[in-house]
């Protein structure tokens, strides 16, 4: 069963990488309070190094794992920034519109963070475990 996750994480394309990695990203911020589930946070960061080993065996590899670390930092900022919102629903009548530029705006412009890092790891992407010690860094 892991490895037929591993495979599909590795050969994902496209948006289908971007989604995974967002999912990855939600996954990681469970982590997080009011639930602390740590073991996630693991589970999703290795889900993000098969993401970026895909990324780096095919073309425009640091196009690929910039995408792919946009969209973990999105997935994780969206779900841990979610207070946020909240904010906007004191006076709904005058601010609720602004609500979508907060939720979605302000964790989709600190996800290129985690572009920037992914991108940044193609430069020295070995294939052995030493991978993990680059993706730390």
């Amino acid at each position: 069963m892991f490895d037929r996750c591993a495979t599909a994480l590795k050969d994902a394309k496209g948006k289908l990488r971007i989604a995974y990695a967002a999912g990855l990203g939600v996954m990681g911020a469970l982590s997080l309070e009011p639930l602390r589930l740590f073991p996630f946070l693991l589970l999703s960061y290795a889900g993000l190094v098969l993401l970026l080993d895909g990324a780096h065996a095919g073309p425009h590899r640091f196009r690929n794992a910039a995408l792919a670390g946009w969209g973990y930092g999105f997935g994780f900022f969206a779900a841990s920034l979610y207070w946020i919102g909240y904010a906007f629903l004191v006076d709904p009548a005058e601010h609720a519109w602004q609500m979508p530029f907060g939720v979605i705006g302000l964790p989709a412009g600190i996800a290129i963070f985690f572009a920037l890092g992914a991108a940044a790891c193609m430069a020295y992407w070995p294939k052995n475990g030493a991978r993990i010690f680059v993706f730390a860094l």
